[in-house]
């Protein structure tokens, strides 16, 4: 897993954070967006880092990704 310590640009390392998890969790961005009751497309976005995601999304995708 990554670590991102050269101060980026705001969110920019939070999308490959969240695919790193996924990927380790052994989930597909499917399962992963299903079960969290989100678009597919919004998470594929968020992951590519073309979207800075919500707060709830987050929160959600945490509790999904590291049970």
């Amino acid at each position: 897993m990554k670590i991102y310590t050269d101060g980026a640009k705001t969110g920019s390392w939070l999308g490959d954070y969240i695919r790193d998890l996924r990927i380790a969790s052994g989930m597909t961005i499917n399962e992963v967006s299903d079960e969290a009751g989100y678009d597919q497309s919004y998470l594929s976005h968020v992951e590519n880092n073309q979207q800075l995601p919500s707060k709830e999304f987050v929160k959600e995708i945490f509790n999904i990704l590291c049970q």
